[in-house]
C-alpha cells in the first residue's frame, strides 16, 4: 500500500475489496493520467479536509510506486 502524508491510498471505505486487491497486487500495471492529477488538484484546493494530499504528492506517490503516466506511455509508443 502506498501512503501520502500518512494516508493510505487503498484504505478508503468506498473502495471495493476487488479494487483494493488490484491496486495492491504488484503484478498489475497501474496507469494514471493528467486528468486525474487535475481532478485531485481541484478537489484538494476546494476541500482539503476531504482530500488531504495534493496532486503533486499523488504524482510523486504514483512515480515511486511504479505506476505509468498514460500520456507519456502513449507518446513513447507513437
Amino acid at each position: 500500500m502506498h501512503t501520502v502524508n500518512g494516508q493510505i491510498l487503498t484504505d478508503s471505505p468506498r473502495l471495493s475489496q476487488k479494487a483494493r486487491d488490484i491496486l495492491t497486487d504488484g503484478k498489475n500495471k497501474l496507469y494514471y493520467s493528467v486528468a486525474s492529477l487535475l481532478e485531485i488538484g481541484e478537489l484538494h484546493t476546494s476541500t482539503p479536509a476531504v482530500l488531504e494530499f495534493s496532486a503533486e504528492e499523488f504524482h510523486s506517490c504514483c512515480q515511486e510506486s511504479g505506476a505509468y503516466d498514460l500520456i507519456g506511455k502513449l507518446l513513447r509508443e507513437a
